[in-house]
């Protein structure tokens, strides 16, 4: 499996388009967690002790379906293999580009557009640079 090191930064938000960051910013100083930030902006409502509204079982839930693909780039999934060769010879050149192309192929596994995921894969990989690898991996076993 093609390595790189996550360690070496841990804000891959501020790599995103000045109107994205300011949006998970002003999230995130809200209060809500960047696990809630990643479920919000694709569409899992986030308030707590609340009664759903409206046709929930229409719903589809992006946010799980995009952990488990992620996980399985990030953990070393063999399907990704191909996209963490691509990704490693990109990741010292242009962060943008590593987000987009993370996403580009979650996206097209999810049927979600690469303008939605790009936030999310940069607040996802924040997250893992600052629990490290190894341990977000270990934490996510079962997903």
């Amino acid at each position: 499996m093609t390595d790189f090191d996550l360690s070496s930064e841990q804000d891959w938000v501020k790599f995103l388009p000045s109107f994205q960051v300011s949006a998970i910013n002003g999230l995130l100083e809200e209060g809500l967690s960047e696990d809630e930030v990643i479920d919000l902006w694709l569409g899992k409502p986030v308030v707590k002790n609340n009664a759903p509204f409206g046709a929930t079982e229409f719903s589809r839930d992006f946010s799980e379906k995009f952990r488990v693909e992620f996980r399985k780039f990030i953990c070393g999934g063999e399907e990704y293999d191909d996209l963490r060769e691509e990704v490693s010879k990109l990741w010292e050149k242009n962060k943008l580009v590593v987000v987009s192309t993370i996403a580009a192929a979650i996206g097209a596994v999810l049927g979600l557009a690469v303008g939605v995921l790009t936030p999310v894969v940069a607040v996802a990989i924040s997250i893992v640079a600052k629990l490290g690898k190894n341990a977000w991996c270990e934490m996510h076993l079962q997903s």
